[in-house]
Order: structure tokens, then sequence, then C-alpha cells
């Protein structure tokens, strides 16, 4: 796939962060950074939601590790299921 060059301007911040990375991983985080914004996605809710996702399933794996696959570890599976409900609302 042909790609489109376009030149921005960088906070020293910003630019320090992207800087050091290969440039084509460069090009592929901003372009996602700046496809994200186009959409209007805001990224650090979308950290903390899959942060919220991340922590739900080790309290199910916990869950069912703990049980042995018999029944679930109620309060794991009361927390895992607290924590779904704020995600999805």
């Amino acid at each position: 796939m042909k790609t489109k060059q376009l030149r921005i301007r960088l906070g020293n911040e910003a630019w320090q962060q992207f800087h050091t990375l290969p440039p084509r991983a460069r090009g592929q985080a901003v372009s996602l950074i700046l496809g994200a914004w186009g959409l209007g996605v805001n990224l650090r809710e979308l950290l903390a939601v899959r942060q919220d996702v991340a922590r739900a399933s080790n309290l199910m794996n916990q869950s069912l590790r703990t049980s042995w696959g018999k029944t679930a570890d109620g309060e794991a599976a009361s927390e895992m299921v607290r924590v779904f409900r704020r995600v999805l609302s």
C-alpha cells in the first residue's frame, strides 16, 4: 500500500516519545492517533476501558481457578460483574 507524507510539528514532549521509534513504527503510531482523533475516539478513555476489561478478565480467571471449574468464587465474580457494568455504562 502506498502512503502519503504529512509534515507536522510536535512539542518537545511528544517529539521525545516518537523520535526513538523506527520510521515505520513512528508512522503507524501517528496514523493511529490521528485516525482516532478524527473519529472522535478519546484514547485516554479507551485505555481506561481496556484496563478495566483486563481487570475483569483476571477476576474471572481467578474465580474459575479457585473453584476448579465447579462453582465460581462469589467475591471475585461479584467484583467482575461490577467492573463490567461500569465499563458498559
